[in-house]
């Protein structure tokens, strides 16, 4: 097994993870759109309201964007480091087999935590180091439960902006909703896999 996982977390600078001011960007760009909470899609949007819900839908983008490979080692690196201090899972001394290790651990949680953007990662981890009772590595789905309702509003405010720039600028060419991209689409009805 390829251990760049490993690598990732043994090697990577904190300073990869610029999430924090994108965090704050979004709360910044919601808070200049107080209107937007109680907007409805049948309600006109004023014309001088697009440029900020166009920087805004930008910010949601980016706010919904999954960790980098890269980005999901670095945000590893405090589970991994709590695993060693709490010896949840005894880790090698040396330093190749530690790597294995370290990557076959992080390997586990990336593909059932591929979709979650960096800081809501980094805030999952954190919190269920800070409240993580058993002496057992947490389940992917014990990290999502932590963040989910915050990736949840994400998408819901990523749609209800593009429908609202759609409403004041309808030849404008917005992104498409999410299930109405082709791997969605795919999923959803089962066409192209074979059957």
């Amino acid at each position: 097994m390829d251990d760049k996982f490993g690598q990732l977390v043994a090697e990577s600078p904190r300073e990869l993870l610029a999430h924090t001011n994108l965090t704050e960007r979004l709360r910044s760009a919601e808070s200049s759109m107080p209107w937007l909470q109680s907007w409805k899609p049948w309600e006109d949007v004023p014309a001088d309201r697009v440029p900020a819900l166009t920087e805004g839908l930008t910010i949601v983008e980016q706010a919904l964007e999954p960790a980098s490979v890269r980005a999901f080692g670095v945000c590893m690196a405090p589970m991994i480091e709590w695993v060693q201090r709490f010896g949840v899972i005894p880790l090698a001394e040396n330093k190749d087999q530690r790597r294995k290790q370290v990557a076959d651990i992080v390997s586990g949680y990336r593909e059932p935590l591929a979709d979650l953007p960096p800081d809501l990662l980094d805030d999952a981890i954190r919190e269920t180091i800070a409240s993580h009772r058993f002496r057992a590595l947490p389940l992917p789905g014990d990290l999502r439960a932590r963040v989910q309702d915050e990736l949840t509003r994400r998408h819901d405010l990523r749609r209800k902006m593009i429908t609202a720039v759609s409403k004041a600028t309808p030849s404008r060419n917005l992104p498409r909703p999410r299930s109405e991209e082709p791997a969605v689409r795919q999923m959803e009805t089962g066409e192209g896999d074979g059957e």
